[in-house]
């Protein structure tokens, strides 16, 4: 049951208004130019609002007013940590908490102006669908924060999301429409659209989205809300979804709620939804222009047809649950780093060839011997120690780990690293594919890269850009030497075309980049031919 209680308020605060005539006024003055400053001004005066008595339909049309400066000043704000490796700096967790903070703060004022109107006060009483809209949608922002973020939904918004529902739900609201168009596809909305919204949101696993494509995918929510309903009832079907009202989840696959009381719970066809998005996908498949698929704006500034796909996926797919805690005592090895990489597998550190250092005698018994040096004792002690991360669980090419204890380098999403088991030499590059943080440490899903690597180093050849100074890399061999090698060298180092000398610990060669198979922050995966 959503909490309407109003605690004792202050009937003198140093809030700067007291109507919304001044509320208007203080605004005006509001430097939003400098949007630190002005984001912490808000911030301390919605929650001197909440602190203070004011009638329940002046509270509300003062917290209308703030609407549209709290949303510009949220999105900059946001600005400075959405989709930042993790973990944060200390000022973007800053940034994060005031930015969470504040869309708490303005839940907390529509509850209390809800709570007047649950008491029957007249002049608030006809705006509550307009206040559990409100509600709802900060609830679905808190949601799209914790994705800029990287963070697992936390449990006590589930349960006040749910809550805010079932209030309409009781007072038989959940159709009522109410202007939206700041935050909306749709310039009307109703509580049930908002709470679809915010469930499809969520079911996005925004975690795993960069920040462009999740401000889109909010926008594409909205706009697939309208076309959903919520029923008490459902057949059985691989595309509907029920969510318990009294759980702290959200959508989830029909039979895996586990055991519930029925009157808990709703049910959602997305059959109309994934039939929409597979239109879609084919009429840009097949050349379609933009506007003719009425999708939101936001569309126009992500690769479309990919995003489409992946929410395609995402909400026609059973969920596969919340990310795994950490419940085993198997640890690896891993390092985030390409240079290091390159000079754990090779066994030393990467000096360049044409380098006068000395070497040791047992080097020059390699040469002679092995007709390379190898590993030097000398070099030994000054090579990259890898971090140790908790082994959650393994596939066939992929991984879960926890990194519980911060390393120097921070990750992102679609980053390079390099594990390997407790003891083993080889490092297996994979790329990580989601990260999410958590309590104990960052989960982090891995996919491992086809083929064994083997140290290299490049430099390029052509003209305009020859250079005698090499830098580190990697080859990736097929291990049933069916395919032709690729190489992760680093990032924005492809360029079609661009010719380049490979040298290995035994020889060297020239060979043409020709593909840019993948990019990442820290690396690109090249496909090359040999010359």
């Amino acid at each position: 049951m959503l909490d309407l209680t109003v605690p004792p308020l202050l009937a003198e605060s140093s809030l700067p208004f007291r109507d919304s005539a001044q509320a208007k006024a203080w605004l005006a003055q509001l430097p939003l130019t400098n949007t630190v400053q002005a984001h912490e001004a808000l911030l301390e005066v919605v929650d001197r609002l909440n602190l203070t008595v004011l009638r329940p339909y002046e509270r509300l049309k003062i917290l209308e007013l703030l609407r549209e400066p709290v949303a510009f000043l949220q999105e900059a704000r946001s600005k400075t940590f959405a989709g930042h490796p993790l973990p944060l700096t200390l000022p973007e967790k800053r940034a994060r908490q005031h930015v969470s903070s504040l869309w708490a703060a303005m839940r907390k004022g529509y509850r209390y102006c809800l709570a007047g109107a649950a008491d029957g006060d007249a002049e608030v009483v006809d705006h509550l669908a307009l206040m559990v809209v409100r509600g709802i949608r900060y609830s679905g922002l808190q949601i799209l924060n914790y994705g800029f973020a990287k963070q697992a939904v936390d449990d006590r918004l589930w349960i006040e999301l749910h809550d805010w529902y079932t209030f309409a739900e009781a007072r038989g609201s959940t159709s009522q429409e109410v202007r939206d168009s700041l935050y909306g596809y749709h310039r009307l909305s109703t509580p049930a659209a908002a709470y679809l919204r915010a469930l499809l949101l969520a079911a996005a696993e925004p975690y795993r989205i960069a920040p462009l494509e999740l401000s889109a995918t909010d926008a594409l929510a909205a706009w697939a809300a309208n076309k959903l309903t919520l029923s008490l009832s459902a057949e059985k079907s691989e595309l509907v979804r029920v969510v318990n009202l009294e759980s702290a989840q959200g959508l989830q696959a029909q039979g895996r709620q586990g055991k519930s009381d029925e009157r808990n719970l709703r049910y959602i066809d997305l059959a109309p939804l994934a039939e929409s998005l597979q239109r879609r996908v084919r009429k840009l498949a097949g050349g379609a222009k933009f506007t003719d698929l009425r999708l939101p704006q936001a569309f126009t500034q992500v690769d479309a047809p990919a995003l489409l796909q992946r929410l395609l996926s995402a909400w026609s797919t059973p969920p596969e649950g919340e990310p795994l805690q950490p419940t085993t005592e198997t640890f690896c090895e891993v390092t985030v780093d390409l240079v290091h990489m390159h000079e754990l597998t090779a066994g030393r550190v990467f000096t360049q060839p044409s380098s006068t250092a000395e070497l040791s005698r047992l080097d020059t018994e390699r040469i002679a011997a092995l007709g390379h040096v190898g590993r030097s004792v000398a070099d030994s002690g000054r090579l990259p120690q890898p971090e140790r991360w908790q082994l959650l669980l393994e596939g066939a090419k992929s991984l879960r780990m926890c990194r519980s204890e911060m390393g120097k380098e921070r990750i992102n999403l679609n980053q390079l690293i390099g594990v390997r088991a407790i003891g083993d030499k080889e490092f297996q590059p994979a790329v990580i594919r989601n990260l999410v943080e958590q309590v104990q440490g960052i989960v982090v899903d891995a996919v491992a890269l086809p083929g064994r690597a083997e140290a290299v180093a490049f430099r390029p050849l052509a003209l305009t850009e020859a250079s005698k100074h090499y830098t580190p890399g990697l080859t990736l061999v097929d291990r049933g030497g069916k395919r032709p090698a690729t190489l992760l060298v680093p990032s924005r180092a492809f360029q079609p075309g661009r010719t380049v000398e490979l040298m290995t610990q035994t020889t060297s060669y020239k060979a043409r980049f020709t593909t840019l198979i993948e990019r990442g922050p820290n690396f690109d995966w090249v496909n090359c031919e040999v010359e």
